[in-house]
């Protein structure tokens, strides 16, 4: 099992360097492996095979498996994606080696966030999500609101460091073509850094999943999400 994860490994970060080369980006993509419905065993492997990155989508799993690796994997980086219930902000911040929220998608889980975040007397890195497809089952806000919320964050939250934006896009788009949802959120980080003065590269684009990652970084992505070409389908329960 460990050596197909890392074969996995190896052919994504391969598919990535390809890609950056092909596509002139500067800066190669951070791969996040989305761990979500995966063993704890499984994300050890990847750790000893020296990724660091991993993004959960549920709180109670991410409390479980960040508890069972905090010793084995001390320098894993936890990214929670995804909107998160109000009720449950204080035990994800609580979550021991916690990142980034790549998530956030109202002003009311800003502010919240913020004060958890103070409470513990640290900083913890965010990404605002847009709901690029429109689509209801989605979370994020629209392009206003995502600026809205990018302001606020930057500067009424002291203790949130803004990263950039993410969205998770329509599963109906064809991978191989231009896709609107990457675009829109390409369009939004370059508004709000020409409206707030921020140099557009020091901001990031989470967006690209297994199907479609490659043309996310032809689209200006600075991060990929990878869970079923690297783990292997997901099982839920």
């Amino acid at each position: 099992m460990a050596s197909n994860l890392k074969d996995n490994l190896n052919a994504i970060l391969q598919s990535i360097d390809d890609a950056s080369a092909q596509f002139a980006r500067n800066e190669k993509p951070l791969l996040l492996a989305v761990s979500k419905t995966k063993p704890a065993s499984m994300i050890k492997d990847l750790y000893d095979a020296g990724h660091r990155h991993f993004g959960e989508n549920y709180v109670q799993e991410l409390e479980q498996k960040a508890a069972e690796l905090a010793e084995p994997c001390p320098d894993i980086r936890w990214h929670y994606i995804g909107t998160v219930q109000t009720n449950k902000i204080p035990k994800l911040v609580a979550i021991e080696n916690l990142y980034c929220v790549e998530g956030l998608s109202s002003m009311k889980h800003c502010s919240t966030f913020q004060n958890e975040v103070a409470k513990r007397g640290r900083s913890l890195r965010v990404l605002v999500q847009m709901n690029s497809s429109e689509e209801e089952q989605k979370g994020g806000g629209n392009s206003a609101e995502c600026i809205e919320m990018a302001n606020y964050v930057s500067s009424e939250c002291p203790n949130l460091q803004f990263t950039g934006f993410m969205t998770i896009g329509s599963f109906d788009r064809d991978p191989n073509e231009f896709n609107p949802d990457f675009d829109a959120l390409y369009q939004l980080r370059d508004k709000w850094c020409e409206q707030a003065g921020k140099p557009v590269a020091d901001y990031s684009l989470s967006m690209g999943m297994s199907n479609d990652f490659v043309q996310a970084i032809k689209q200006g992505s600075t991060e990929v999400r990878v869970g079923s070409s690297l783990f292997g389908a997901r099982v839920y329960t």
